[in-house]
C-alpha cells in the first residue's frame, strides 16, 4: 500500500485545475517488471524488454509512472531517461504528460541535432539526471557525410521507445546505440510486429508485461 501511494500516485496540473491519478493494476504490474527487467540488463545485453499494452490502455501514464519508480531506485544513480518517438506530434504529447506532473523541471526537449543550447547532443552531454525528449530522427550525425558520434558512454542512461514497433530498426536504431553504446533500452507498444526483417522483440528483447483488448 505505502509503495502504491509513494510510486503509482501523480499529481497532474494544466494550470488551472490540479487532478490526482492513480494507476491500474495492468500499469503497476508493468512498471514493477520493467524497472527489475531494466536493472538486470544493464549488466547483461542492455535490451530491457517489452510492454505490449493494448491502445488505450494508459501507456503515457505508465511511461511516467516507470521513470518516478526509476528514479527512485539507488540502483541507477540518478540515470538520464530518453524518450523516443517518431513523430513531432508524439514528442510533444508525450512531453507534454510528463510536464503536467512533478516532472516539469526536469523535462528537456531537443529542438535539434546539434548546434543550439536544446540540441540532442547538448542535453545528453550531463553527467545524470534528466528527462529528454527526442524524435527519432535527431539520432543523426552532425553533417550528412559523417559518422554518429558517441553521445554518452554512461551506464545510466536508459531509452523508452514509444510506439516501439515503428522505426526503431536498421538505420535509426543504429544510430541509437552508436550514440548511447552503453544505454539500456525499453519499449512500449500496442502491436508489436514479428517479420522476417523487423522484429520489436529482437531490439527490445522478450514481453515484460501483457494487457491485451481481451483483458481490458
Amino acid at each position: 500500500f505505502l509503495e502504491l501511494v509513494r510510486d503509482f500516485v501523480l499529481f497532474e496540473s494544466d494550470g488551472a485545475r490540479t487532478s490526482k491519478v492513480m494507476a491500474k493494476y495492468h500499469q503497476v504490474h508493468a512498471v514493477g517488471a520493467a524497472v527489475e527487467s531494466v536493472a538486470a540488463a544493464m549488466g547483461g545485453d542492455r535490451r530491457g524488454g517489452l510492454v505490449w499494452h493494448t491502445q488505450g490502455a494508459g501507456k503515457s501514464y505508465t511511461m511516467v509512472f516507470f521513470v518516478n519508480k526509476l528514479r527512485r531506485d539507488p540502483r541507477f544513480a540518478n540515470p538520464t531517461v530518453v524518450a523516443v518517438t517518431d513523430r513531432t506530434d508524439l514528442d510533444n504529447q508525450l512531453a507534454e504528460t510528463f510536464s503536467r506532473t512533478h516532472f516539469a523541471s526536469a523535462v528537456q526537449q531537443a529542438e535539434e541535432i546539434t548546434g543550439g543550447a536544446r540540441s540532442l547532443h547538448e542535453l545528453l552531454n550531463v553527467p545524470a539526471g534528466g528527462v529528454v525528449f527526442t524524435t527519432i530522427q535527431k539520432f543523426a550525425p552532425a553533417h550528412d557525410s559523417g559518422d554518429m558520434p558517441v553521445l554518452s558512454e554512461r551506464q545510466n542512461v536508459v531509452v523508452i521507445a514509444d510506439e516501439a514497433h515503428r522505426s526503431q530498426y536498421a538505420t535509426f536504431a543504429e544510430n541509437i546505440t552508436l550514440a548511447l553504446p552503453n544505454a539500456t533500452r525499453i519499449g512500449f507498444t500496442g502491436t508489436p510486429v514479428e517479420s522476417a526483417d523487423r522484429s520489436t522483440r529482437l531490439v527490445f528483447g522478450d514481453y515484460i508485461s501483457i494487457y491485451r483488448m481481451r483483458q481490458a
